[in-house]
Protein backbone atom coordinates (compact mmCIF):
# COMPACT_ATOMS: atom_id res chain seq x y z
CA UNK A 1 0.00 0.00 0.00
CA UNK A 2 1.41 3.29 -1.07
CA UNK A 3 1.53 5.95 1.94
CA UNK A 4 -1.11 8.91 -0.11
CA UNK A 5 -3.82 5.39 -0.37
CA UNK A 6 -2.56 4.66 3.42
CA UNK A 7 -3.40 8.36 4.47
CA UNK A 8 -6.61 8.26 2.21
CA UNK A 9 -7.81 5.09 4.23
CA UNK A 10 -7.42 7.17 7.32
CA UNK A 11 -8.85 10.22 6.52
CA UNK A 12 -12.13 8.32 5.42
CA UNK A 13 -12.05 6.74 9.40
CA UNK A 14 -11.51 10.43 10.77
CA UNK A 15 -8.33 9.16 12.28
CA UNK A 16 -6.08 10.93 10.24
CA UNK A 17 -3.41 13.90 11.78
CA UNK A 18 -0.55 15.54 11.72
CA UNK A 19 1.76 12.69 13.10
CA UNK A 20 0.21 9.81 11.17
CA UNK A 21 3.08 9.15 8.94
CA UNK A 22 1.98 5.34 7.81
CA UNK A 23 2.11 2.09 9.21
CA UNK A 24 3.93 1.29 12.30
CA UNK A 25 7.29 -0.45 10.16
CA UNK A 26 11.25 -0.45 11.11
CA UNK A 27 13.23 2.77 10.14
CA UNK A 28 15.76 0.51 9.42
CA UNK A 29 16.08 -2.98 7.91
CA UNK A 30 18.10 -6.18 9.16
CA UNK A 31 19.75 -7.70 7.03
CA UNK A 32 20.83 -11.23 8.42
CA UNK A 33 24.30 -10.49 8.50
CA UNK A 34 25.27 -9.68 12.29
CA UNK A 35 23.71 -6.72 13.25
CA UNK A 36 24.15 -4.75 10.23
CA UNK A 37 21.28 -3.04 8.83
CA UNK A 38 20.21 -0.42 6.24
CA UNK A 39 17.71 2.17 5.68
CA UNK A 40 14.43 1.92 5.21
CA UNK A 41 13.51 4.42 2.31
CA UNK A 42 9.54 4.65 3.10
CA UNK A 43 10.58 6.75 5.74
CA UNK A 44 13.02 8.94 4.04
CA UNK A 45 10.36 12.16 3.53
CA UNK A 46 10.56 11.79 7.71
CA UNK A 47 12.02 15.25 8.44
CA UNK A 48 15.73 15.78 8.91
CA UNK A 49 16.08 12.64 7.28
CA UNK A 50 19.52 10.46 7.12
CA UNK A 51 19.45 10.35 3.43
CA UNK A 52 19.37 14.66 2.02
CA UNK A 53 18.87 16.71 5.07
CA UNK A 54 15.91 18.44 5.13
CA UNK A 55 15.03 19.63 1.60
CA UNK A 56 14.00 16.46 0.75
CA UNK A 57 11.47 15.74 -1.60
CA UNK A 58 10.11 12.11 -1.99
CA UNK A 59 7.86 10.34 -4.30
CA UNK A 60 6.74 6.59 -4.75
CA UNK A 61 6.72 6.07 -1.22
CA UNK A 62 5.90 2.42 -0.90
CA UNK A 63 5.61 -0.54 1.21
CA UNK A 64 3.99 -4.16 0.26
CA UNK A 65 3.86 -6.89 -2.13
CA UNK A 66 6.73 -6.65 -4.47
CA UNK A 67 4.68 -7.72 -7.44
CA UNK A 68 2.32 -4.64 -6.99
CA UNK A 69 5.74 -2.03 -6.86
CA UNK A 70 5.71 0.38 -10.16
CA UNK A 71 9.01 0.59 -10.36
CA UNK A 72 10.77 3.84 -11.73
CA UNK A 73 14.18 2.26 -13.09
CA UNK A 74 13.58 0.09 -15.95
CA UNK A 75 17.55 -1.23 -14.91
CA UNK A 76 16.02 -2.07 -11.48
CA UNK A 77 12.89 -3.60 -12.97
CA UNK A 78 15.41 -6.23 -15.06
CA UNK A 79 17.24 -6.72 -11.78
CA UNK A 80 14.11 -7.66 -10.05
CA UNK A 81 13.16 -10.34 -13.06
CA UNK A 82 16.51 -11.27 -12.46
CA UNK A 83 16.73 -12.03 -8.89
CA UNK A 84 13.15 -13.30 -8.69
CA UNK A 85 14.16 -16.32 -11.42
CA UNK A 86 16.95 -16.99 -8.87
CA UNK A 87 15.24 -17.04 -5.58
CA UNK A 88 12.67 -19.15 -8.23
CA UNK A 89 14.90 -22.25 -8.66
CA UNK A 90 15.37 -22.21 -4.63
CA UNK A 91 11.56 -22.33 -3.94
CA UNK A 92 11.60 -18.82 -2.69
CA UNK A 93 10.47 -15.30 -3.04
CA UNK A 94 10.25 -11.71 -2.12
CA UNK A 95 7.98 -11.51 1.00
CA UNK A 96 8.08 -7.75 1.13
CA UNK A 97 9.08 -4.55 -0.39
CA UNK A 98 10.37 -0.98 0.82
CA UNK A 99 10.85 1.97 -1.52
CA UNK A 100 10.98 5.33 -2.11
CA UNK A 101 12.67 8.19 -5.09
CA UNK A 102 13.90 11.00 -4.52
CA UNK A 103 13.55 13.83 -6.97
CA UNK A 104 16.87 15.49 -7.82
CA UNK A 105 17.18 19.31 -7.08
CA UNK A 106 20.25 20.18 -9.82
CA UNK A 107 22.26 22.01 -7.05
CA UNK A 108 25.67 21.87 -6.14
CA UNK A 109 25.91 18.13 -4.74
CA UNK A 110 23.31 16.52 -6.95
CA UNK A 111 24.51 17.06 -10.50
CA UNK A 112 22.02 14.43 -11.74
CA UNK A 113 19.23 18.03 -11.79
CA UNK A 114 15.90 16.21 -11.74
CA UNK A 115 16.95 12.77 -11.84
CA UNK A 116 14.75 10.70 -9.92
CA UNK A 117 16.69 7.95 -7.34
CA UNK A 118 15.04 4.77 -6.39
CA UNK A 119 15.63 3.83 -3.54
CA UNK A 120 14.51 -0.21 -3.12
CA UNK A 121 14.78 -2.69 -0.42
CA UNK A 122 13.29 -6.14 -1.03
CA UNK A 123 13.70 -8.73 1.78
CA UNK A 124 13.50 -12.83 1.27
CA UNK A 125 11.95 -14.79 4.43
CA UNK A 126 10.86 -13.14 7.69
CA UNK A 127 12.15 -9.73 8.62
CA UNK A 128 14.01 -10.77 12.07
CA UNK A 129 16.14 -13.43 10.34
CA UNK A 130 16.02 -12.53 6.53
CA UNK A 131 17.31 -15.59 3.65
CA UNK A 132 18.19 -12.43 1.68
CA UNK A 133 17.76 -8.84 1.32
CA UNK A 134 18.11 -6.68 -1.63
CA UNK A 135 19.56 -2.90 -1.20
CA UNK A 136 19.54 -0.42 -4.02
CA UNK A 137 20.48 3.04 -3.22
CA UNK A 138 20.70 5.93 -4.81
CA UNK A 139 22.79 8.67 -3.29
CA UNK A 140 22.26 12.55 -4.26
CA UNK A 141 25.57 12.98 -4.99
CA UNK A 142 27.18 11.51 -8.10
CA UNK A 143 28.37 7.93 -7.69
CA UNK A 144 26.54 7.81 -4.81
CA UNK A 145 24.57 4.80 -5.55
CA UNK A 146 25.45 1.14 -4.60
CA UNK A 147 23.59 -2.07 -5.10
CA UNK A 148 24.04 -5.03 -2.99
CA UNK A 149 22.26 -8.31 -1.78
CA UNK A 150 22.67 -9.56 1.71
CA UNK A 151 23.00 -13.20 1.31
CA UNK A 152 24.60 -16.44 3.48
CA UNK A 153 25.62 -13.90 6.04
CA UNK A 154 28.13 -11.90 3.45
CA UNK A 155 27.14 -8.85 1.12
CA UNK A 156 27.87 -9.05 -2.49
CA UNK A 157 27.51 -6.63 -5.39
CA UNK A 158 24.02 -7.15 -7.13
CA UNK A 159 26.61 -7.85 -10.67
CA UNK A 160 28.41 -10.26 -8.70
CA UNK A 161 25.76 -12.63 -7.05
CA UNK A 162 23.61 -12.27 -10.91
CA UNK A 163 26.37 -13.14 -12.74
CA UNK A 164 27.48 -16.44 -10.53
CA UNK A 165 26.41 -19.68 -11.18
CA UNK A 166 23.96 -21.14 -10.05
CA UNK A 167 24.88 -23.51 -7.99
CA UNK A 168 26.76 -21.19 -5.65
CA UNK A 169 23.77 -18.87 -5.93
CA UNK A 170 21.58 -21.97 -4.00
CA UNK A 171 24.34 -22.72 -1.96
CA UNK A 172 24.00 -19.17 -0.52
CA UNK A 173 20.41 -18.88 -0.54
CA UNK A 174 20.42 -22.64 1.67
CA UNK A 175 23.52 -20.89 3.82
CA UNK A 176 22.95 -22.19 7.77
CA UNK A 177 24.34 -20.22 10.46
CA UNK A 178 27.29 -21.23 12.15
CA UNK A 179 26.27 -22.19 15.93
CA UNK A 180 28.30 -19.69 18.32
CA UNK A 181 31.89 -20.09 18.35
CA UNK A 182 31.79 -22.74 15.79
CA UNK A 183 34.18 -22.38 12.98
CA UNK A 184 33.60 -22.74 9.25
CA UNK A 185 35.88 -22.72 6.05
CA UNK A 186 36.27 -19.06 4.31
CA UNK A 187 37.45 -18.23 1.26
CA UNK A 188 39.44 -14.60 1.68
CA UNK A 189 40.54 -12.79 -1.02
CA UNK A 190 43.08 -10.41 -0.15
CA UNK A 191 44.50 -7.49 -2.56
CA UNK A 192 47.98 -6.14 -2.54
CA UNK A 193 48.88 -2.69 -3.76
CA UNK A 194 51.45 -0.30 -3.47
CA UNK A 195 49.40 3.02 -4.34
CA UNK A 196 51.09 3.33 -7.53
CA UNK A 197 48.56 0.97 -10.02
CA UNK A 198 50.62 -2.14 -9.23
CA UNK A 199 48.49 -4.98 -7.53
CA UNK A 200 48.19 -8.28 -7.19
CA UNK A 201 45.44 -10.71 -5.75
CA UNK A 202 45.71 -14.02 -3.90
CA UNK A 203 42.72 -16.29 -2.52
CA UNK A 204 43.02 -18.22 1.06
CA UNK A 205 41.15 -20.51 2.49
CA UNK A 206 40.97 -20.47 6.25
CA UNK A 207 39.30 -21.37 9.49
CA UNK A 208 36.79 -19.07 11.17
CA UNK A 209 33.63 -18.26 12.90
CA UNK A 210 32.86 -15.38 11.31
CA UNK A 211 33.39 -13.38 8.08
CA UNK A 212 35.15 -10.68 10.17
CA UNK A 213 37.43 -12.96 11.78
CA UNK A 214 38.47 -14.50 8.29
CA UNK A 215 39.89 -11.34 7.05
CA UNK A 216 41.68 -10.64 9.99
CA UNK A 217 43.02 -14.20 10.18
CA UNK A 218 44.00 -14.39 6.61
CA UNK A 219 45.64 -11.09 6.27
CA UNK A 220 47.96 -12.20 9.41
CA UNK A 221 48.64 -15.27 7.73
CA UNK A 222 49.40 -13.78 4.75
CA UNK A 223 51.31 -10.64 5.86
CA UNK A 224 53.96 -13.65 8.00
CA UNK A 225 54.34 -15.34 4.81
CA UNK A 226 57.79 -15.32 2.96
CA UNK A 227 55.66 -13.34 -0.22
CA UNK A 228 54.00 -11.16 2.34
CA UNK A 229 56.22 -9.89 4.01
CA UNK A 230 58.66 -9.04 0.49
CA UNK A 231 55.70 -7.45 -0.74
CA UNK A 232 55.59 -5.16 2.73
CA UNK A 233 58.87 -4.44 2.42
CA UNK A 234 58.81 -3.08 -1.49
CA UNK A 235 55.59 -0.71 0.11
CA UNK A 236 53.11 -3.16 -0.89
CA UNK A 237 49.82 -2.30 1.32
CA UNK A 238 47.20 -5.71 1.86
CA UNK A 239 43.58 -5.26 2.16
CA UNK A 240 40.72 -7.42 0.83
CA UNK A 241 38.72 -7.31 -2.64
CA UNK A 242 35.59 -8.45 -1.07
CA UNK A 243 33.65 -10.13 1.74
CA UNK A 244 35.01 -13.52 2.08
CA UNK A 245 32.61 -16.42 0.79
CA UNK A 246 31.47 -19.41 3.02
CA UNK A 247 32.63 -22.36 1.82
CA UNK A 248 31.66 -25.00 4.18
Amino acid sequence: MRIDEFRAVLDKLNLLNEDVKGPDIPERIRTGMGNVTVPNPYHASDSKSAYYGDDQKWINLYMGDPEQYQFISKMQRANYEKLKAVLAAAGLKFDQFYAGTYLGTGGYNNPKGSAKLENIVGVVGNSETPTLVWHKYEGAVAGGGQNHVYVGNAKYKLTDFLAAKPAWQQQQLTFTPLAAGAEGKWRVMLNLSNGKGKYTKVAMRVKAPTSLKAKAIATAEFIKSKEGVMAKLKGFKVSWTADPIRIK
